[in-house]
């Protein structure tokens, strides 16, 4: 639920980001790689929440859950 909400909160975010689809492409060359070699791609929560800490880290993203970050 908390993905959910952090979805919600970038969705109406003042900076755009094109980290969700260049992760996403990511996820696609992980599946093509499991067809042809095996290799188990990587669960997509699992994924998102990396590019969410990541937006965190660069201060491009600020969580809703977190009253510090509600306080700009």
């Amino acid at each position: 639920m908390l993905l959910t909400t952090k979805s919600w909160w970038l969705s109406y975010a003042d900076n755009s980001t094109t980290a969700f689809g260049e992760k996403l492409r990511e996820q696609v060359e992980e599946r093509l790689g499991f067809y042809d070699k095996g290799v188990a791609p990587r669960k997509n929560v699992d994924v998102m929440k990396e590019v969410l800490e990541n937006l965190e880290k660069k201060g491009t993203y600020y969580d809703p859950t977190k009253l510090s970050d509600l306080l700009w």
